[in-house]
């Protein structure tokens, strides 16, 4: 398989994709510097496969599930499974995720503060929205019978269910492996929306270094919590909190992708 390569751009080309989605240009996707994936799905079409993150996982699995048929003279594309839309949903909102994370980097390299904050609390909105999207394909795909509130794989009650599901078991114990940041993901979000803001704000570090050889960072508090109340205490700097989360969903999306792919691979023989 390959490797994952949403991390692979030069500052400077993010810079010019950024500026491309933001300001428009006559064609502008041919005037990228770097190879654009050539998907022949419908699962892979947003901003994670313009940074060129197109692995084999997600291309093999995009290609079973894509079909295509005619309707009045012209060719539709679609995907089934249906419920794998979902999915395809999913993978879609890891690149919303992955484009806030570019845009509040590049605003905190600007020092920028109020896009950088804006930013920063979109990439923990999304990150929840890639969660959702997550839970409601596998609570179709594994049979779970779960409805409404209950559909949240962040929750315990829907861990358990996943857990008893049978015939998918490695599924289930790769998942476990997630539990505690899911929990810290619902946590943060819950904060951010009812109790507290995750005020970004700026460091000089490393803090034993003398003043002159220190750089200047932009943190966000680890929990939200207003700055006055100790937030800068616990902190990490903007794009390593952004990059650590990205990590995270990407690990959850291999996981299920790769085992979905096994899956079909058994239906169909």
């Amino acid at each position: 398989m390959k490797e994952s390569t949403y991390e692979s751009l030069k500052e400077h080309e993010i810079k010019q994709l950024l500026n491309l989605l933001y300001m428009g240009h006559e064609n502008p996707w041919w005037q990228l510097t770097w190879e654009i994936p050539d998907t022949k799905g419908v699962m892979m079409q947003g901003y994670a496969s313009l940074r060129g993150f197109y692995p084999d996982y997600i291309g093999n699995l995009d290609e079973l599930v894509t079909k295509k048929r005619s309707d009045g003279g012209l060719t539709v594309t679609y995907i089934d499974p249906p419920h794998y839309w979902h999915l395809s949903d999913a993978i879609e909102k890891f690149g919303f995720m992955l484009l806030a994370r570019d845009a509040l980097t590049d605003a905190a390299k600007r020092e920028v503060l109020p896009f950088c904050q804006y930013n920063f609390y979109c990439f923990v909105f999304l990150t929840k929205a890639f969660l959702d999207a997550i839970s409601l394909f596998l609570n179709e795909e594994l049979h779970l019978g779960m409805s409404g509130g209950e559909v949240d794989i962040t929750k315990k009650h829907f861990s358990d269910k996943l857990e008893q599901a049978s015939g998918r078991e490695p599924l289930a114990q790769q998942l476990s492996g997630f539990y505690n940041w899911l929990s810290f993901v619902a946590r943060y979000r819950i904060d951010l929306i009812h109790r507290r803001p995750a005020q970004v704000f700026g460091r000089e570090v490393p803090r034993s270094a003398p003043p002159k050889l220190r750089r200047h960072e932009l943190h966000v508090p680890l929990q939200p919590t207003f700055i006055s109340e100790g937030g800068w205490k616990k902190s990490k700097e903007i794009g390593e909190f952004a990059s650590e989360w990205l990590k995270q969903a990407e690990g959850i999306l291999k996981a299920m992708c790769t085992d979905c792919l096994n899956e079909l691979s058994k239906q169909s023989k």
